[in-house]
């Protein structure tokens, strides 16, 4: 689910920063 939107874009972000990261897209 996310692991895959960061995936498309080529980054990895862990869960704990995932959250802020989709806020800020």
């Amino acid at each position: 689910s996310i692991k895959e939107r960061f995936d498309k874009e080529g980054i990895e972000i862990p869960y704990p920063y995932n959250n802020v990261i989709v806020t800020n897209k």
